[in-house]
């Protein structure tokens, strides 16, 4: 556009209101719909979660000891190479013995696609001893849920052009949730390296990420520094990025305030 001197305003996606941070009754909620859970004397226990009564009044919490949450949303083709998840989870799985203070961790991956029998086959034959892998079908209510309860996304999606941006890592941010992505040349306009995630080139790479952000899980100054900026990211909504971008083009003569945009509704399914 540049050179051909056109002057363009870039209009960007922004993730839907429903991808936000989740309440502890919402991810206490979502975790017994996905992982299921138990009775222990009072409390009903998930791997992450408590749900009790102290003094009639209902309380939710999370574990000090749970298992870090991490989700990758895929349509298993071949333009997203998951085999760099399973080089990764290999070398770490080596490293984490020698230590203490690093977490059981417990992978999400959504969505469907030619290729996801042979990853379930593949991660089956694991024997991974602090980290479980599982596929998972989720409800339009429960997606957003899901990146709005993790500690971790994980965007595999390279582009043959090399111009296009995964919506996956809008909502992915849209929910609070920072991302470890695969780099490639335009995805630095979503993803800020060190600032609201982190961009890996390679299953070593990724690898020494997950240990250095997740190590002293839950208490990790590194990882609390990307959700902050996550959570900025948020910040700028759709209706306000379209009232300071594409209505200046597209209604020059209207002023924001005098414009009503229609708020975006949900379908309901």
């Amino acid at each position: 556009l540049a050179n051909f001197k056109f002057k363009a305003s870039v209009l960007r996606d922004r993730a839907h209101p429903k991808f936000q941070l989740q309440s502890l009754k919402s991810r206490h909620e979502l975790f017994m719909r996905i992982f299921g859970g138990e009775i222990i004397g009072n409390a009903e226990v998930t791997q992450f979660s408590e749900h009790f009564l102290e003094n009639g009044i209902p309380q939710y919490r999370l574990k000090k000891n749970r298992p870090g949450l991490l989700v990758s949303a895929t349509s298993f083709t071949a333009d997203e190479d998951f085999m760099i998840l399973v080089k990764a989870l290999d070398i770490l799985d080596k490293k984490i013995e020698e230590l203490i203070d690093f977490p059981d961790l417990v992978f999400v991956i959504t969505g469907r696609g030619p290729l996801k029998e042979y990853y379930m086959n593949l991660f089956k034959k694991k024997a991974y001893s602090h980290f479980e892998v599982r596929f998972a079908w989720l409800t339009p209510e429960d997606y957003p849920k899901l990146l709005g309860s993790a500690d971790l996304g994980i965007c595999f999606h390279t582009s043959s052009s090399g111009l296009d941006l995964p919506m996956k890592v809008v909502d992915m941010l849209g929910a609070g949730l920072p991302v470890l992505a695969i780099n490639y040349s335009t995805i630095g306009e979503l993803v800020q390296d060190s600032f609201n995630g982190r961009i890996f080139l390679d299953a070593k790479d990724l690898s020494m990420f997950m240990l250095n952000l997740l190590t002293s899980f839950p208490d990790c100054p590194q990882l609390e520094v990307l959700k902050q900026g996550a959570l900025d990211f948020k910040k700028l909504d759709w209706d306000s990025h379209w009232r300071d971008v594409a209505l200046p083009v597209l209604f020059p003569k209207i002023q924001q305030k005098q414009f009503i945009y229609p708020k975006t509704q949900l379908k309901k399914k």
